[in-house]
């Protein structure tokens, strides 16, 4: 068992656990930090902050931004963000807006392939977060009797390229990547491995990128071990965790991964290069 986790979801985006929920679940496996990176908001931080102390536990609060670059979703992690930063709050407000879209258009196509859920149905789903997406779609497909299982409703319709599924609207990199990096974070590419990394890696650097998630429940030891020599290369914090939801099969659980104190080091010099980096690449705050 591990002493970190740095990747985790609460019912504050996609997770099944509220971030209490969560912090005594990783208190539980005998992990010592973890970090809550919940999609698109900081909703849940105070009350995992909370848990954590309860737990003598350290807390890192952070995030998980989507952002679009050459065609591909690509997922940023931010750790060490202040989340009452103005910045981060009006990005969240935008992307909050676009999920509702989203949603309501996938509602709508849904609808017109025979499934008529509502906005509602999807919205009880989400247990009051407004960070909704697909999974949330597919467990009102569940529960209106549409579809056998999540990955069903996945399989037959909400896939990227199904034939209920639309892009996400997100920011571009570049603005994510500043936002974090005002607000304090240090960004960090999650899950590398999905996607194609070449056509988008030199832009993330030149955007301030400070780190890469190598270690994921996804990455063969192959991946692992590209991921760990780019990082040293570009001179990258490494990063890890169990991106752990809790309602998918055969999930990795909180705190199971082998991941030490090294990993909180190496955050900690990368947290120390913030200031020069939102300098050299965006100018003076």
């Amino acid at each position: 068992m591990g002493t970190v986790d740095l990747h985790l979801h609460t019912t504050c985006s996609d997770g099944r656990y509220s971030p209490a929920e969560v912090v005594a679940m990783v208190a539980r496996s005998g992990a010592f930090t973890l970090a809550i990176t919940d999609h698109d908001t900081v909703e849940g931080l105070a009350e995992a902050e909370a848990e954590a102390r309860l737990r003598d536990r350290t807390l890192i609060p952070g995030i998980e931004l989507s952002v679009s670059c050459e065609g591909q979703d690509l997922h940023i992690l931010g750790y060490y963000l202040d989340p009452g930063d103005p910045g981060l709050a009006a990005l969240i407000v935008r992307l909050r807006q676009a999920r509702a879209d989203r949603i309501a258009a996938m509602v709508a196509r849904l609808s017109d392939l025979g499934c008529p859920v509502t906005v509602a149905a999807v919205e009880a789903q989400a247990s009051g977060t407004w960070a909704i997406g697909r999974n949330h779609v597919a467990r009102a497909l569940v529960a209106a009797g549409f579809a056998v299982d999540v990955d069903d409703a996945f399989r037959r319709y909400l896939r990227d390229g199904g034939p209920a599924c639309l892009p996400k609207v997100t920011a571009s990199l570049e603005e994510s990547l500043e936002v974090l990096l005002r607000a304090g974070a240090v960004p960090v590419l999650a899950h590398p491995a999905t996607y194609r990394l070449e056509p988008v890696f030199w832009r993330l650097i030149r955007a301030g990128l400070l780190g890469i998630e190598v270690f994921h429940p996804s990455h063969h030891p192959s991946d692992v071990r590209r991921f760990s020599d780019m990082a040293e290369s570009w001179g990258l914090c490494q990063t890890g965790g169990s991106d752990y939801h809790g309602h998918r099969e055969s999930e990795t659980t909180p705190g199971s991964l082998a991941l030490g104190s090294e990993l909180i080091e190496a955050l900690d010099r990368a947290r120390t290069m913030v200031p020069d980096r939102v300098r050299s690449v965006y100018g003076r705050p």
